[in-house]
């Protein structure tokens, strides 16, 4: 069997788990002898090192680098449809696949999967959050930083007083309407799938599957835990955070927390901060998280940026993994 991957972000130029979960899928499909996969991630252009919309990553002829046009935030429409029309054909074209598996609709926008259902192939797509659900980046936060429980034509207007009630009525039947075709959708935890079908997908085409781990990854985990030499100047506690530093993954609330913790308390923790794309991120948060981090200097390390493939080594430097996330992750639960 042929299968295409589609995906929004290759791990080697973005760090986020979808990213992640797409590559491990391809790489995990290698591994069969029954399936030919082909990965197809989107990359700035820099990357792809030419005017052409495609490249080969590395030479690879199974791993494709692309450069699709943006999608319109409210619609996920694209915002120039003969453009990807014509970039599908290409790669219709090119690999023939049996089974297209869109692993997120990020700049492949919604049209994508009438261009596949157009050219007669099966679709399957993964929800890896609620992007379809909700305009707030797909978080389920509102505007004012609350959890969302439910949306609403109303509720989802509040959080964007300049689209109206209406043309968010609108948006939804419009999304459910273009994902008619999609064979089945892949949901990485059933908290993430009764959100779904309580917006309206049909629980009968979802499929609760947690998001893959690489190859790579596995091989670490399975390995023996030599665990950390033993060190009399080492704290007592070691508490370590990974994951992008963004407002949803709560980094601004692990470190005030850490800011409460007395003086005397102190010498016996440490807190290493492994994380991306902080500087992508607005002004005010880059300011308030680097104060954070400044205040509590004496306890906490900011490692930066790491490798997919280095994060159980990581791991497995500390007592405990931290995930203060204030939005509803998407797995594991």
């Amino acid at each position: 069997m042929r299968v295409l991957i589609l995906a929004h972000g290759h791990p080697a130029f973005s760090t986020g788990g979808g990213e992640q979960a797409a590559h491990a899928l391809y790489a995990r499909l290698l591994e069969r002898d029954d399936v030919a996969p082909v990965l197809v991630a989107r990359a700035p252009r820099s990357a792809i090192g030419h005017d052409a919309s495609f490249g080969a990553f590395q030479a690879s002829p199974t791993e494709i680098l692309a450069d699709p046009p943006e999608q319109d935030h409210f619609s996920l429409e694209s915002t120039q449809f003969a453009v990807l029309e014509a970039m599908v054909e290409q790669l219709l074209q090119r690999f023939r696949p049996d089974l297209v598996h869109i692993e997120h609709l990020a700049y492949w926008s919604i049209d994508i999967v009438e261009l596949l259902a157009r050219a007669g192939v099966p679709i399957v797509l993964t929800l890896h959050e609620f992007l379809l659900i909700c305009h707030h980046d797909g978080q389920m936060i509102k505007t004012g930083g609350r959890l969302c429980s439910a949306e609403s034509p109303a509720a989802c207007a509040a959080c964007f007083p300049h689209h109206s009630a209406g043309e968010f009525y609108l948006r939804k039947r419009m999304i459910l309407q273009r994902l008619a075709p999609i064979a089945r959708f892949v949901s990485p935890s059933a908290f993430l799938a009764d959100r779904f079908v309580a917006w309206g997908l049909d629980r009968a085409r979802i499929t609760v599957i947690d998001n893959p781990l690489s190859p790579d990854v596995i091989a670490q985990g399975n390995a023996p835990d030599r665990g950390v030499a033993d060190d009399a100047d080492r704290p007592a506690i070691r508490v370590g955070f990974f994951g992008q530093v963004n407002p949803y993954k709560g980094l601004d609330v692990l470190l005030g927390a850490v800011s409460q913790i007395p003086k005397p308390l102190r010498a016996s923790l440490s807190v290493g901060i492994h994380g991306a794309n902080f500087d992508a991120q607005g002004s005010d948060f880059r300011a308030k998280i680097a104060a954070l981090l400044e205040a509590n200097a004496d306890v906490v390390a900011n490692e930066g940026r790491y490798a997919n493939g280095d994060v159980v080594a990581l791991m497995r430097q500390y007592d405990w993994i931290v995930v203060p996330s204030i939005w509803w992750e998407n797995s594991p639960s």
